[in-house]
């Protein structure tokens, strides 16, 4: 086949077009995609204000020795969290040494 003496001009407008469809289409897919892979695999947990004393299991403002050995025992796993939601700061689910630690130090200011 003989070369062409008409110059490639590339793609038309309408190709051009088509190019640019296909291509948001799929960033689309892609940002969609990523999004609910991020949303299923996360264990993030349900927003909601963290407890204003740590520790503070009645709400008085204050946390008492029974209070920090309470979380002491949900960080054991030897008691459930729900005893206490304001032993677990972050509303993880778990209370972990830092949060049982700072409960008791609550307990002794």
């Amino acid at each position: 086949m003989a070369p062409s003496d008409e110059a490639d001009e590339g793609m038309t407008l309408a190709e051009l077009a088509a190019l640019v469809v296909t291509l948001a289409t799929l960033g689309l897919f892609w940002a969609w995609a990523w999004t609910a892979m991020l949303n299923r695999s996360s264990s993030s947990p349900v927003c909601r204000q963290p407890p204003a004393i740590l520790g503070d299991c009645d709400g008085d403002a204050d946390v008492s020795d029974l209070e920090a050995t309470l979380c002491w025992g949900i960080e054991s796993l030897s008691v459930p969290t729900s005893a206490c939601p304001a032993c677990d700061y972050n509303g993880d689910g778990v209370v972990t040494v830092q949060e049982a630690q700072w409960a008791t130090w609550n307990a002794r200011r």
